[in-house]
């Protein structure tokens, strides 16, 4: 979490995020972080996977 705040433009953080709280069980916050991710970034794959 403190990632983000130190980067909140890095979209490898926002993914990394994402998949955390996806293994949490966190859905709502999971696709939030993918989509801000995909925002950050649209061309990367490995977002587009999630």
């Amino acid at each position: 979490m403190r990632a983000k705040n130190i980067s909140p433009n890095n979209s490898i953080i926002w993914t990394n995020l994402g998949i955390a709280y996806k293994g949490k069980g966190d859905k709502k916050k999971a696709r939030k972080a993918f989509k801000k991710a995909h925002d950050l970034n649209p061309e990367k794959k490995k977002i587009k996977k999630y």
